[in-house]
């Protein structure tokens, strides 16, 4: 009898012993691979290629083109320059990085080409046949291109300031630089300069955030890699790991490392004038690991600096409570 229970709890140890190896080798390849999506390429947000998408533009831009391509035309008119703006915006619709730049694009046609929606028409008739109609919608497209290719490439080349900037052939296609008045005094206009600095700390911005969320990812990372560190140990010592121990272990790893970083970021807001944006985290990933290697330390110490914190934020709004009093006694 005794023989048989001893091959019983033999056999539900190797179970368990199974059973436990099997989830760890899950982890481990789960882990293996956010990793490599983390710490290769990085989880980026709505912000894809470099300049992939863009923050909406100027409040007060000219309302978008309504042309719609494909209708067909309703007469024989030559097209109009919301015609021309319109195909532009239809054709680069799943690009908001061109189409967006519309206002711009006219600002600058505006300033280099005179009666620049003109100078294609075909002997400054205002009709066209069909295939006028088509060759003037190309040839503007290309010239459009060009601009908006033109004004990424000035966001992008943060070391230029576009207020030294001027309008030249760059901007121009081959096609139009017979109709062009270049001037080599013509500045980029005020508006471009703005919009290109404001692009410019748009991107800055995006990046930094993009950073904080990595480094949410990362933590969490490291805590599930500190926790299967610690489990591994145990594993391979044959000290014993239970199937719950593998299951939830990482994940309080994952959550004790993302604690610590929402701390740190709470004590800085507390005690420091800078933004969140500015902190630096790549000090807090040896915490994370840590938080996986050691949970009850790591517990203990996210109980502590969040009472630090707490106590801290009280004090100043104390202070800045008291601060208001004595100004509204003085006023």
């Amino acid at each position: 009898m005794s023989s048989v229970l001893n091959a019983i709890a033999t056999g539900r140890t190797f179970v368990f012993r199974g059973v436990s190896g099997i989830l760890l080798l899950c982890w481990i390849v789960a882990l293996l691979y956010t990793a490599l999506l983390t710490f290769n390429t990085g989880f980026r947000i709505g912000f894809v290629n470099g300049l992939g998408v863009y923050l909406p533009r100027d409040a007060g831009a000219p309302t978008p083109p309504t042309q719609v391509t494909g209708q067909g035309r309703l007469d024989n008119s030559c097209p109009s320059s919301q015609d021309l703006l319109g195909e532009f915006v239809f054709r680069f619709r799943e690009m908001p990085n061109h189409t967006d730049n519309y206002p711009l694009i006219h600002t600058i046609l505006d300033t280099a080409i005179p009666n620049w929606d003109k100078v294609k028409r075909p002997s400054n008739r205002f009709t066209c046949n069909q295939n006028e109609y088509e060759d003037i919608m190309e040839q503007y497209q290309s010239l459009f291109s060009k601009i908006s290719w033109r004004l990424i490439s000035i966001v992008e080349a943060k070391d230029i300031d576009p207020k030294n900037i001027v309008i030249d052939s760059s901007f121009i296609s081959s096609n139009f630089f017979q109709h062009a008045k270049l001037d080599p005094k013509t500045m980029l206009p005020t508006e471009i300069v703005y919009w290109i600095n404001k692009e410019r700390q748009a991107i800055i911005n995006q990046e930094k955030e993009n950073r904080l969320w990595d480094a949410f990812v990362r933590m969490g990372v490291l805590g599930a890699f500190g926790s299967l560190l610690f489990l591994i140990r145990e594993y391979v010592a044959s000290t014993g790991v239970k199937i719950r121990e593998c299951v939830f272990r990482p994940i309080l790893g994952i959550m004790l490392a993302m604690a610590v970083l929402v701390v740190d970021i709470m004590t800085h807001t507390v005690i420091s004038t800078s933004g969140i944006l500015e902190m630096r985290l790549e000090p807090l990933y040896i915490l994370g690991l840590g938080a996986g290697l050691a949970s009850e330390v790591a517990y203990s110490w996210v109980q502590e600096r969040t009472r630090t914190a707490w106590s801290k934020a009280e004090e100043s709004g104390k202070a800045d409570g008291a601060a208001l009093g004595k100004a509204e006694e003085k006023s």
